[in-house]
């Protein structure tokens, strides 16, 4: 019901999740990161 009334948000949910996976397969810290930040941290590493 919730993706009927705003579909967008269950996109950027599941996005949040995989870059928390990633971050925690570099070993990098998350949760006190918004996904922007997260997002480059990543790309650092690479």
């Amino acid at each position: 019901m919730q993706r009927i009334r705003n579909p967008g948000t269950t996109n950027i949910l599941e996005n949040r999740e995989k870059l928390e996976a990633a971050a925690d397969t570099l070993g990098t810290k998350h949760s006190d990161k918004n996904s922007q930040e997260l997002r480059a941290a990543i790309q650092k590493r690479n």
